[in-house]
């Protein structure tokens, strides 16, 4: 992976944390908004927000792009993505406008993730720019 893909997953996966903590929020404050599990309460929002917040700070903070990087990316997506689950539990007009913006907002950053993800995969395979993998961001 060259240095420009790493830093460019690294701002993206900032970009996911910015989304998640704007979504997370309001589903913690406005669970009424939000169709999901009735077992889902506002502080196990705020406590897996927490708990996958760990996951990409792992992620953001590494220096190369090792095995970690790698997993902790993956997952970070998967978290980012998980929020269209909302759809699955209920008709999405029970959502209020600002519910829809944060959970598509999330959901983008975390396809536009893969896709960066993906990409430096295809790059370093076709014998793109091999940079040094380190990275100071």
């Amino acid at each position: 992976m060259s240095a420009r893909w790493f830093r460019t997953i690294k701002v993206l996966i900032v970009a996911g944390m910015a989304a998640s903590v704007l979504h997370f929020a309001d589903n913690a404050f406005a669970i009424e908004h939000y169709p999901e599990p009735g077992w889902i309460t506002p502080f196990g929002v705020v406590a897996s927000w927490c708990v996958v917040t760990a996951v990409a700070l792992v992620a953001v903070t590494r220096k190369r792009a090792d095995g970690p990087f790698l997993a902790t990316t993956a997952i970070y997506i998967l978290v980012l993505l998980s929020g269209l689950l909302h759809y699955a539990f209920g008709p999405p007009m029970h959502m209020a406008l600002r519910s829809h913006v944060t959970v598509l907002a999330e959901a983008l950053t975390g396809f536009a993730l893969a896709g960066a993800l993906l990409g430096s995969s295809i790059s370093g395979r076709r014998g793109g720019d091999q940079a040094t993998l380190r990275s100071d961001i």
